[in-house]
Order: C-alpha cells, then sequence, then structure tokens
C-alpha cells in the first residue's frame, strides 16, 4: 500500500496474523500519473 504524498511515499506490506497487524516498509516510490488514452484527465 502506498502511503504519503503524490511527490514522496512509502510503499509498506500489511499482515495480518493471529489477530496482529504487521507493517514493513518496502520502499521509497514516486506516484507517476499516466499519460495518453487511458491515462488522466488534465
Amino acid at each position: 500500500m502506498p502511503v504519503g504524498t503524490q511527490e514522496e511515499q512509502e510503499l509498506q506490506l500489511l499482515e495480518k496474523r493471529n489477530r496482529k497487524i504487521r507493517i514493513q516498509s518496502i520502499g521509497h516510490v514516486r506516484f507517476v500519473n499516466l499519460i495518453g488514452e487511458h491515462g488522466w484527465r488534465e
């Protein structure tokens, strides 16, 4: 699950085991707008 702003996000893995939630950081990522026919409208 990406967490953060559009400019700076951290990818996190959430696992639920035995009624406990474990959060693991996978790394930093950046949101990139899709362009073209199936992309975001400007």
